[in-house]
């Protein structure tokens, strides 16, 4: 198909191999869950269920960095950007890092409270009794369904975008692999597949985002333009994402879980603000990101002919580096590889 990015054999090579690799390391986290639970005296459902006081603070920060880091890196980041400026940029980085800094802080009580307890809802059956617990539990799935959902969708998208196969193609794949991973090993197969998966996101992100810089041109006029974005929209965006993310943040069960697989209360701490910190940075370089392609994309529309075509929706503005004259194979399969990880990363979490 004329718009597509990577040829179809390359796509699906990369999708079923990074798959693959995340079962094989989703796999290994059988043996370790039998060691782990003698070592804590415990039983291997409990262990296979909450990964209870094993995990370093290293650990904890991947785990926390691949679960937040999804799909919306994508879209939303740029959108604020485009809309709010600098605002918008620095409200998303900051909105982002709230509702772990929050939990890091709170999560202690809760630990100390019900330490043999594996999420919020056995806290909340504890302390408020049945009818509650079932009230914040089924607010918890709609909300994970919801998002789950949405990181399929996504994929199915990615498919379609980049090489022109059906939907299909990237959300059953996407769906039957997490899931036959996290069933064999429980969450410290999504913690183990984490690791990998937080490393690599962390990684493309820097090499796109050097290849966009290098790629972009603008005056300083159209930079100063974009940098500004409108005044009112981009406080009001400041506001609302604080709030909204930081509402969304502390509704993620798979951060809970990891409370309850931190080792101890300073480890857990470690982790959460570690992790926070990772998914504030991949935020701000997306948001930059978004900046420096409005302002590229002023430039070529401000051109006689124009250049390209402009940007229609905002939340499609990340999606002009595939578009840009530079642009290799290499970097679009890169941002094809970093939206699997991405969505992968998060499907596991919530599966």
């Amino acid at each position: 198909a004329e718009m597509c990015y990577i040829s179809v054999g390359l796509g699906h090579g990369l999708l079923f191999g990074c798959l693959c690799l995340f079962t094989v390391a989703g796999g290994l986290a059988v043996p370790y869950i039998v060691r782990m639970a003698k070592a804590h005296g415990g039983s291997n459902s409990d262990f296979w269920y909450s990964a209870r006081e094993s995990q370093a603070w290293w650990s904890i920060a991947l785990s926390i960095c691949a679960t937040s880091a999804g799909a919306w890196l994508l879209y939303t980041p740029g959108e604020a950007a485009y809309h709010g400026g600098w605002w918008g940029v620095i409200g998303y980085t900051v909105a982002i890092f709230l509702g772990p800094l929050v939990m890091a802080f709170a999560a202690p009580m809760f630990r100390d409270q019900m330490p043999d307890a594996s999420n919020v809802t056995d806290w909340v059956g504890q302390r408020f009794g049945r009818g509650p617990q079932v009230y914040v539990t089924v607010v918890l799935i709609y909300y994970m369904f919801i998002y789950l959902v949405g990181q399929l969708k996504t994929m199915g998208d990615m498919t379609v975008k980049f090489y022109g196969k059906e939907p299909e193609w990237g959300i059953v794949p996407v769906a039957l692999f997490t899931m036959a991973y996290t069933m064999i090993g429980g969450l410290p197969a999504s913690i183990m597949t984490d690791w990998a998966q937080a490393v690599a996101i962390l990684i493309f992100v820097v090499i796109i985002c050097i290849t966009l810089f290098t790629e972009v041109r603008f005056s300083s006029t159209e930079w100063n333009a974009v940098s500004k974005g409108n005044p009112d929209a981009g406080w009001d965006a400041f506001v609302a994402l604080c709030i909204s993310v930081f509402g969304a943040e502390v509704f993620n069960l798979a951060f809970w879980q990891r409370i309850y697989a931190a080792r101890d209360t300073q480890q857990l701490q470690r982790g959460f603000l570690a992790g926070a910190g990772m998914v504030s940075f991949i935020t701000f370089l997306f948001g930059v990101c978004g900046l420096l392609l409005k302002a590229n994309d002023m430039r070529q529309n401000g051109a006689c002919p124009p250049e390209g075509a402009p940007i229609y929706v905002p939340a499609f503005t990340f999606f002009e580096i595939l578009d840009m004259p530079g642009t290799t194979e290499f970097t679009r399969a890169l941002v094809f590889l970093l939206a699997v990880c991405t969505i992968a990363s998060c499907a596991d979490s919530f599966q």
